[in-house]
């Protein structure tokens, strides 16, 4: 099993090291291993509140964003709908048989909700017809369902492999609260502190979070997104940080956490 707790293809195909953290790649699937279980969470628990919460904050963003890229890409997300396909069944039979009735399709299928079969049935049994098996979409939706889990396990591993391509960097305010900024997004606002500190510790400080927010809640980051037709939607930018215990003291256990 990995780090995460799953099991692995034994196929091996390459091994990155990113900020401490190894990314291995089995048959296809990227996993993070290593470092990222009780050291990275050691790591991270002894940095101060105020830099635990921004790398989770950032943390969230970029699972977000890598999400989007693969989980929930116009191609990750088409689904053959059960409507979509009695319309296609009945539209190839009135082609054939009755051109002028082609262009009602949509509307038949639409007040048949519920019951495209039967009405896909009755126009087969009219027109002389062999008919289809019954679609249901279940299949479909699964496969799609366990599609959607990898992808979000990817999402999870690019997450941690692109913080090595920004610039991250350390902000300390005037009350000496200290956050993780992202150096470019900070110039570009103009919101750079006086008091501030780059390098690849920097990185690695983060990479530690990263690794165990990853390490010790991989299921649950995958579930809330799978579950949901848009990132947002899970609320996890909401409610994830200040959950673990990242922002603040943890509000559940973790059989709690896998009801959120």
């Amino acid at each position: 099993p990995t780090a995460m707790g799953h099991t692995t293809p034994a196929r091996h195909v390459g091994v990155r090291v990113v900020m401490g953290v190894v990314v291995v790649v089995l048959g296809g699937r990227r996993v993070l291993r290593g470092h990222a279980t009780k050291e990275s969470g050691t790591e991270c628990a002894a940095l101060p509140a105020s830099l635990r919460c921004s790398a989770c904050g950032h943390f969230i963003d970029g699972y977000y964003s890598a999400a989007l890229r693969s989980a929930f890409s116009a191609k990750a997300t088409k689904a053959t709908s059960v409507a979509k396909v009695y319309a296609e069944r009945l539209a190839a039979i009135y082609d054939e048989y009755a051109p002028d009735k082609r262009g009602a399709v949509e509307s038949l299928v639409r007040r048949a909700k519920g019951k495209e079969h039967d009405l896909y049935v009755r126009v087969c049994e009219k027109y002389g017809v062999a008919k289809a098996p019954p679609y249901d979409g279940g299949a479909e939706e699964a496969q799609g369902a366990d599609a959607k889990a990898e992808a979000l396990r990817d999402a999870l591993a690019t997450t941690v492999e692109t913080l090595e391509t920004q610039q991250w960097a350390q902000s300390t305010g005037d009350d000496g609260t200290a956050v993780f900024v992202d150096f470019q997004k900070a110039m570009s606002g103009g919101s750079i502190s006086a008091s501030i500190s780059m390098g690849p510790d920097v990185t690695a400080k983060m990479a530690s979070c990263y690794a165990a927010f990853v390490a010790d809640h991989d299921d649950l980051l995958v579930a809330r997104l799978a579950a949901v037709k848009r990132p947002y939607d899970s609320k996890l930018h909401k409610t994830f940080c200040d959950n673990i215990g990242a922002c603040g003291d943890p509000s559940f256990d973790d059989a709690d956490l896998s009801e959120l």
